[in-house]
């Protein structure tokens, strides 16, 4: 529900591999997932597909490594 709080216990295989290089709309996506990987965040909403959107850079050290307004969209399995 929103207004939750989870940790994300778990992220795609794809992300957690070294020589996976995704660039989203200029932001460092690869890098963001396992950074955030085990910390929790509150849930802002979903997305049509189910994905819970997390507002990231409410986390002193999301911010501190990738700057502000970060939001990332996980799979509820994650």
């Amino acid at each position: 529900m929103v207004g939750d709080r989870v940790r994300i216990a778990d992220i795609a295989p794809e992300l957690k591999d070294p020589k996976y290089d995704c660039k989203l709309q200029g932001m460092r996506t690869a890098a963001l997932f396992p950074f955030c990987l085990g910390r929790v965040f509150t849930i802002c909403g979903f997305d049509r597909y189910g994905h819970a959107e997390l507002h990231v850079s409410g986390s002193l050290a999301v911010r501190k490594k990738f700057g502000k307004l970060h939001w990332i969209w996980v799979e509820p399995h994650f």
